[in-house]
């Protein structure tokens, strides 16, 4: 189980997303809520909204695991600027249950920056090119709230994790 909470800043403006009620969400699943939907086949209830575990307000997003291999997904289109710095807070729970993953993609769908955190090591690794990831000398211990940032170039597909 991952909890979140994101903030994204393009130059002069800042995006806030904690999942409050003053921000328009509610209690529970994360799907159709402010423009977030489950990708692909993602399960229903993978990602709720929950008032527990919150790094900013009293709210954060929950994703968990079905303890089946299927990817939960859950996408927001963020309208950011040329060069946008995407901050977000996580906590995960354990390891050995899922890998954990966040990405940018460009308005084309190319990766353009991700991390993941391997679900048996807690290791972090980010993508080196289009097609493969580095293992870094970072981890993250479960029950640990971290806060992990990107600054994301779309010209030139750079990204700084």
């Amino acid at each position: 189980m991952a909890l979140l909470a994101f903030t994204t800043f393009s130059f002069a403006q800042t995006q806030n997303i904690s999942f409050e009620a003053s921000e328009g969400y509610t209690l529970g699943d994360i799907n159709n809520q402010n423009g977030w939907m489950y990708y692909y086949d993602s399960p229903a209830n993978s990602g709720m909204i929950v008032s527990n575990s919150a790094t900013q307000g009293t709210r954060s997003l929950q994703v968990v695991s079905d303890g089946t291999e299927v990817d939960v997904i859950i996408e927001k289109n963020v309208t950011g600027y040329n060069i946008t710095h995407y901050s977000f807070d996580m906590k995960i729970d354990g390891l050995g249950l899922s890998d954990y993953v966040m990405g940018v993609w460009d308005s084309s769908f190319n990766e353009v920056a991700i991390f993941e955190i391997d679900y048996q090591t807690g290791v972090i690794s980010t993508l080196t090119d289009a097609d493969s990831t580095q293992n870094t000398p970072l981890y993250v211990t479960p029950g640990t709230y971290y806060n992990f940032k990107m600054i994301v170039n779309i010209t030139t597909a750079l990204a700084l994790a």
